[in-house]
C-alpha cells in the first residue's frame, strides 16, 4: 500500500472514529483523539498493549458518556486497524 493510499485510510478511519464520539474532525475532541492514537502507534509497540489501549480508551469515553454502548465495538475495530498498519 501506497503512503498516499495509507493517509486517505487513516483519515477515513478517524472521521468514523470522531463521528463514533459525536465530533467533527475539526472539533477539539477529535483533534485530542487523533493526538492520542499518533502518540500509541509510535509508542507502544507490543501489539497486544496497543490493544488493550485501545479497548481502555473506549471503556473511559463509555464511562464519561462520549461513546455510546453500542458503538464501542466499532471504534475498538477501527483503532486497532489504525494501530496495527494504517
Amino acid at each position: 500500500m501506497e503512503a498516499e493510499e495509507r493517509q486517505t485510510l487513516r483519515n477515513l478511519v478517524y472521521k468514523e472514529m470522531c463521528g463514533l464520539i459525536g465530533q467533527d474532525v475539526d472539533e477539539s475532541g477529535c483533534r485530542v483523539l487523533q493526538s492520542a492514537m499518533f502518540s500509541a502507534k509510535t509508542t507502544i509497540t507490543n501489539p497486544n498493549e496497543r490493544v488493550v489501549f485501545v479497548q481502555d480508551l473506549a471503556a473511559s469515553l463509555n464511562r464519561k458518556k462520549m461513546l455510546p454502548h453500542d458503538k464501542y465495538n466499532r471504534f475498538i475495530e477501527l483503532g486497532k486497524a489504525y494501530l496495527e498498519g494504517l
